[in-house]
């Protein structure tokens, strides 16, 4: 853990270090549902803050996931630094590790022990956060690979194939998604996960801005979202700040 928390201070001095096309971002999404990676995170709507700092190809960024109804949905923020590399103006690779803590698990945010109970429920209790590598290519299609490498004793892997469109200014995404092996808590419904590489998560979302008035519009999007390995479907509606 002494290796990530330093190289994570490493990518903070190298952020804040250069000003060179920096850009500071805020924003907000309000969800119908809070759908991740093909897993329904609680019946209830969900508003999701984040802000992002942005300087060369580092971003440092937070993002959060706060249930309207606190007893049937999650609690959680989440931390960031990635790298993006242009291939070219239309194609583009992005490294990424992300710390993942769920507060309403118990675990406490100064916890950064490694829990050996997958399922979170042993005596000692959850270690608070969960760092997670991913990477990802932007370009004819979007590929992304993820896997937990800290604080999962399954390093719980996920892939996913998508590919956009515009079809008359509605912008469409299609994708296909799932675990790719044993993940006892990750990728599952409670504590059954996955033994085997299995899909979770195929879905298409449609967005588009609505103008409000000549100098102001709002996001929103529609997403199907079906699990096959849960046998789930559902519709999220989102609003975008």
């Amino acid at each position: 853990m002494k290796k990530i928390v330093f190289f994570a201070i490493l990518a903070i001095v190298v952020l804040f270090s250069s000003s060179v096309y920096a850009q500071l971002d805020v924003g907000a999404d309000l969800m119908s549902r809070y759908l991740w990676r093909g897993i329904n995170q609680g019946n209830a709507a969900h508003f999701h803050p984040w802000a992002s700092y942005t300087t060369g190809g580092f971003t440092a960024g937070v993002w959060g996931a706060y249930a309207l109804d606190p007893n049937i949905g999650t609690e959680e923020n989440d931390f960031s630094i990635s790298y993006t590399h242009s291939l070219n103006k239309s194609n583009s690779v992005t490294m990424t590790l992300l710390d993942i803590y769920y507060g309403k698990l118990g675990g406490s945010f100064a916890d950064f022990k490694e829990d050996t109970d997958p399922t979170f429920v042993d005596g000692d209790g959850y270690g608070g956060h969960t760092i997670e590598a991913a990477f990802e290519y932007s370009g004819l299609f979007h590929l992304l690979f993820a896997m937990n490498v800290y604080n999962d004793e399954d390093n719980s892997a996920y892939a996913e194939l998508g590919y956009s469109l515009d079809v008359n200014g509605v912008g469409l995404y299609m994708h296909i998604g799932g675990s790719l092996g044993e993940s006892t808590s990750w990728y599952g419904s409670g504590t059954y996960g996955t033994k085997e590489a299995t899909i979770t998560n195929v879905g298409l979302t449609a967005r588009k801005n609505i103008e409000i008035s000549d100098k102001f519009s709002l996001p929103i999007s529609a997403s199907w979202i079906w699990n096959p390995d849960l046998e789930e479907s559902n519709i999220v509606l989102g609003v975008h700040f």
